[in-house]
């Protein structure tokens, strides 16, 4: 099994609109929101690959536990620490020409004794860090 330690991890809404203006009102045509992060990202290739994989990070405030949901019904195995830093959000915005524009909130985690202490258990336990 491969362990996929993603430090901040990020709930990702994607906005479709027709196109992007500076200081105007912009009508959203479509969104779309999922559990995001480059370590997530990495952990869902390999499970719809059909590799063992288990995604280690932290979540916190609502968009953790949305973070949480969003994970737990895509069927990927997790181990989700506790944190008292409220989970990040990434906002896309994709204009119809295909030109986006990425807005991503900073990341904080502060329990990283924690995730430590979860990544050498699962080590212990046969898990392989990537």
């Amino acid at each position: 099994m491969i362990l996929c330690v993603c430090p901040s991890p990020a709930i990702d809404v994607t906005y479709h609109v027709d196109r992007l203006v500076p200081g105007a009102t912009v009508r959203v045509d479509s969104m779309a929101e999922s559990p995001g992060g480059k370590g997530v990202n990495v952990a869902r290739v390999l499970h719809a690959l059909g590799e063992p994989a288990v995604l280690l990070a932290p979540v916190g405030g609502e968009t953790g536990e949305q973070l949480r949901e969003g994970l737990e019904s895509s069927g990927l195995a997790t181990r989700l620490v506790p944190d008292t830093a409220t989970t990040r959000r990434t906002v896309t915005v994709v204009a119809q020409d295909g030109l986006a524009t990425c807005l991503v909130e900073p990341a904080t985690t502060r329990c990283w004794p924690e995730l430590v202490a979860a990544a050498l258990l699962l080590g212990r336990l046969g898990v392989s860090p990537i």
